[in-house]
């Protein structure tokens, strides 16, 4: 199987717990606390970062990511790795 080519970064916010990006596919892959996972499309290089270090992550995921990207939504982690391992 193909190595993960998404790499986690823990965040400080209440609703969001993780982000990763896939430069490779443009996939920034976001992890919440309440165990939901999605994947947001054709995301430009550095919205991660700008993101991540925001004063508040989830009022920046909100404005920079949620209403300006589609998405899918997935059951786990596994499904989201196999799905970009295979674009």
């Amino acid at each position: 199987m193909a190595q993960s080519p998404l790499k986690w970064t823990e965040v400080n916010s209440s609703n969001v717990q993780a982000l990763a990006y896939d430069p490779k596919t443009e996939t920034l892959a976001v992890k919440f606390h309440n165990g939901g996972i999605y994947s947001y499309h054709d995301v430009e290089p550095g919205v991660l970062e700008n993101v991540a270090n925001a004063p508040s992550v989830g009022q920046a995921f909100n404005t920079m990511v949620k209403l300006r990207y589609s998405y899918l939504k997935w059951f786990n982690e596994a499904d989201l790795e196999r799905h970009l391992t295979t674009r």
